[in-house]
């Protein structure tokens, strides 16, 4: 028989607000605490800045029982996801949970419970629970890099976090620093604006484009968001030499472009080396101002700074009134002290071993490809499992085992960018967590070839895994996929046999303490 606990869910953000759904599809009683005076974390009104346009596709960033099929596959602005996710929550009504204004200060373990205590109102109120799910997101400790004379420096500086626009840097000689996909909107946006704007670089980084060109009813010419082909299982089953062969010649022919910016994106690329090795920035505004001249690259990295000038490693020297930083945050959890420097350092990016099965990060993950909520639901589902006593987590020297294990190979695979933090294969870790939920995909291929062919060849969207196991929603997961996803790649018959068994081999060879195979 299930249990039912008193949960505490911090944050309602996009990872916290699916926490609060699964855990009360299990009959749990949830209390979710969100600083904010409205739900929606990052993406809530004032967090974030004016311009944001996902990177992330509607259908990748939907939760899977919430699917948009009233929209056509596109990128939402950060006030249309706001206004999804509220819609998730009036749907499922979920507000009745949620105490907004209500800050967490402290969190301790008091024998099996858990002790949370909250600012509200002014006042400190201490709350008790049999469980925590974690959802306050990566984005809560900026990151700004040790650079000599940084102290010295008198100018303005700033980190994307505080970013609204580009207005008070204009006529000014700007420094932005780091190219991630909202750095490429801040710096083009300042670049328009300033008197000089120089992006610093370490590395040249490998740079998708927003859209592709993909197969639907047997066209080529139709373009689809990249995730509907980056999350394919059958393009990440492929030999990582075929697939660096493979994106390789599609640099090669960025290169040979008659635009420039698409041909120097294409040099970057291929200076960058294999797209499967390191995190991808999926945003490439950045590259018409730079081709343009309002932009000005220096990837030789900072040596130091003085009061008024950068110096670069490479010897060249600029005057700067103003640096921007667009340099990410640091994993951080300060209500807890994992003593980790990773979410890939805790049990399925969710358990420390020392803390047991009552307490969970959920959305502590970046996915190469694809988005955070389809993750955070499956995490989720696999905690309110947890909670019930459905699932059992395993002793805490297998988890340790399974953890090194796991890091490992992240590490190995994206060797490029190993300091990425919760740095993940979208397509392998869903199918890890789903397995642990037990609605892992299962489809005859023979007995529904249609079906089979849109969750093998088409994009992974969550709700692939609403076909099968607890909370599973058969005829609609067969409806969505049937009539909205694409079949993104139709390989030669010869490549799509190799594939097949490929998939077939994944089923029966054993990987990990547990001797599971990682891949349907």
């Amino acid at each position: 028989m299930s249990e039912t606990k008193k949960v505490c869910v911090i944050g309602a953000g996009l990872s916290g607000l699916t926490a609060i759904k699964e855990l009360r599809e299990l009959n749990h009683e949830v209390t979710c605490f969100e600083k904010g005076s409205s739900i929606g974390g990052v993406f809530a009104a004032m967090k974030a800045y004016d311009s944001v346009l996902l990177t992330v596709s509607n259908y990748f960033m939907a939760y899977s029982d919430f699917m948009p099929t009233e929209e056509r596959v596109r990128y939402w602005t950060k006030d249309e996801y706001h206004n999804y996710l509220l819609r998730y929550v009036e749907h499922f009504g979920l507000m009745s949970s949620i105490q907004l204004d209500s800050t967490v200060t402290g969190l301790q373990r008091e024998g099996d419970k858990w002790l949370v205590t909250v600012m509200q109102g002014g006042e400190q109120v201490t709350h008790e629970f049999d469980a925590v799910a974690m959802c306050s997101g990566q984005f809560q400790k900026v990151r700004i890099p040790e650079i000599e004379g940084l102290d010295q420096f008198k100018g303005e500086r700033m980190h994307s976090h505080d970013y609204k626009n580009a207005e008070p840097f204009a006529g000014k000689r700007v420094l932005c620093i780091g190219l991630g996909e909202s750095s490429a909107d801040i710096t083009t946006e300042i670049s328009e604006v300033a008197a000089k704007t120089t992006l610093s670089l370490r590395r040249l980084p490998l740079v998708a484009q927003r859209y592709f060109a993909v197969i639907d009813n047997d066209s080529y010419n139709t373009l689809y968001p990249l995730d509907a082909f980056t999350t394919i299982r059958s393009y990440n089953y492929l030999p990582r030499d075929i697939h660096t062969k493979f994106t390789q010649l599609q640099f090669k022919r960025f290169i040979n472009s008659y635009d420039p910016g698409t041909s120097l994106r294409g040099t970057w690329n291929k200076a960058a080396g294999a797209e499967c090795s390191q995190v991808i920035m999926k945003n490439e505004r950045v590259f018409d101002s730079i081709v343009d001249g309002r932009v000005d690259v220096n990837s030789a990295g900072i040596e130091r700074l003085t009061e008024d000038e950068v110096v670069f490693r490479d010897g060249t020297r600029e005057k700067i009134d103003a640096i921007m930083f667009c340099t990410g945050f640091s994993f951080d959890v300060p209500l807890l002290d994992l003593n980790v420097e990773d979410p890939r350092d805790l049990y399925k990016n969710m358990f420390h071993p020392k803390l047991g099965d009552s307490i969970a990060l959920i959305g502590f993950v970046r996915p190469q490809q694809g988005g955070v909520p389809a993750l955070a639901e499956l995490q989720s589902r696999y905690f309110a499992l947890v909670c019930s006593g459905e699932r059992t987590l395993p002793a805490p020297e297998e988890m340790e085992q399974g953890i090194a294990q796991d890091k490992q190979r992240w590490l190995d695979e994206y060797s490029l960018t190993p300091q990425v933090s919760g740095l993940v294969n979208f397509v392998h870790f869903a199918e890890d967590i789903a397995r642990c939920v037990g609605c892992e995909l299962q489809v005859d291929r023979k007995k529904d070839k249609a079906l089979y062919e849109k969750c093998l060849r088409g994009p992974l969207w969550a709700i692939q895994y609403r076909l099968r196991g607890p909370g599973a929603r058969p005829e609609l997961a067969r409806k969505i996929l049937l009539e909205k996803a694409p079949v993104a790649f139709k390989p030669p018959l010869v490549a799509a046999v190799i594939i097949d068994c490929l998939v077939w081999l994944r089923k029966l060879l054993p990987v990990g303490p547990d001797q599971k195979p990682r891949f349907i």
